[in-house]
């Protein structure tokens, strides 16, 4: 057993350990007080505050001049008592009012970050309730004709007015990040078209007819693990685009993915570093781009194309007969179709010659 007198000698050198502790505290508090009212004149100068509108202020005890203390946050001379010493900051008149806080939404474009925040009750159907209200009253506003997509424009609608299309902020700055098809499905989509017009260069393609074969594979010829990697995909890519989204508004720039990218800035998306045979194949291919029709049928559907614009605009001026097959005495029908052709070409290629010219 230690002795009382060591005892004694113990208990002192803890207590001026913790007086030295509590002096050094002071002197920290002292210089953080200096340096926080210097920060203060220096913001109010700029018309700003560092004062928290989100947290309720620090309460402080004043003193009046009858040497009594009371609470009071908006007093102009407080004293904060701590320890030994007593530390006094002097602000002219209400803190509040001469440092008016500012809007946080100033600094996110107008756009509030807590909006989108369903309370909860802990109540599983009053909390689902809640959120088919909020989805409901979201559908009711897009809804309205006055409101929906107002802010695409560059004034409020107005009779006998034009007003211009506002672009978007992804069509127009070439560092906003690529966006990734919604769904699994679409990823597939994607990469079976380009594999099917890679292997049938000499067909025409039907779009419709090619989804209706892509949606039996997806059914019957794929397997659950085959679909499921094309669903974490999607939801991987996604994610990923959301942080891209994120430092693009922070910084102005992005750094580009490491995983998933689309082929030569096509919808065409594809896994970089553990692709699947299907991706493995299109990455083989020379190029992605195909023309809309194989070269032997382009004559074909630009004489169809031109036959029924002709068609129509002749029709809208009342030059068909009633039967509606026939076209009345003064059309030539045959002869506008090749002089419209004629127009064609020569928008098409202006230093093509068409013929001798007469002198």
């Amino acid at each position: 057993m230690s002795s009382p007198a060591a005892d004694d000698t113990a208990l002192e050198a803890a207590k001026d350990r913790a007086i030295a502790i509590l002096i050094d505290s002071d002197v920290a508090l002292q210089e953080s007080l200096t340096e926080l009212q210097r920060a203060r004149e220096l913001a109010g100068r700029a018309g700003l505050s560092i004062e928290s509108h989100i947290v309720k202020p620090i309460e402080t005890i004043t003193t009046d001049s009858a040497g009594g203390s009371s609470n009071n946050s908006n007093s102009n001379n407080s004293a904060i008592y701590i320890g030994n010493t007593t530390t006094t900051t002097t602000t002219t008149g209400n803190a509040a009012n001469c440092y008016p806080p500012t809007d946080s939404n100033n600094t996110t474009g107008g756009h509030s970050n807590t909006d989108h925040v369903v309370a909860s009750t802990g109540d599983d159907r009053l909390d689902l309730i809640a959120e088919l209200k909020r989805n409901l009253l979201r559908r009711h506003r897009a809804m309205q004709p006055e409101q929906r997509g107002e802010d695409r424009w560059d004034k409020p609608r107005a009779l006998g007015e034009r007003r211009r299309r506002i672009n978007r902020e992804q069509d127009i700055n070439e560092s906003y990040p690529n966006e990734p098809p919604f769904t699994g499905w679409m990823v597939f989509v994607g990469q079976m078209t380009t594999k099917i017009r890679h292997d049938r260069p000499d067909e025409r393609h039907d779009q419709s007819k090619v989804l209706q074969e892509i949606g039996k594979i997806w059914r019957v010829g794929m397997s659950a693990e085959d679909r499921e990697y094309y669903a974490r995909f999607a939801k991987d890519a996604r994610k990923e685009f959301n942080l891209q989204v994120i430092e693009f508004r922070s910084t102005g720039a992005c750094q580009p993915s490491k995983h998933f990218a689309p082929l030569d800035n096509s919808n065409i998306w594809i896994r970089k570093d553990c692709p699947n045979p299907l991706e493995n194949e299109i990455l083989s291919y020379e190029t992605i781009r195909f023309p809309k029709r194989p070269p032997e049928f382009e004559e074909a559907y630009e004489e169809r194309e031109v036959r029924s614009i002709l068609k129509r605009k002749l029709k809208e001026k009342g030059l068909m007969e009633e039967d509606g097959k026939t076209w009345k005495k003064s059309v030539d029908f045959e002869a506008l179709v090749e002089r419209e052709k004629i127009k064609r070409l020569k928008t098409a290629s202006p230093n093509i010659s068409l013929g001798p010219t007469e002198s």
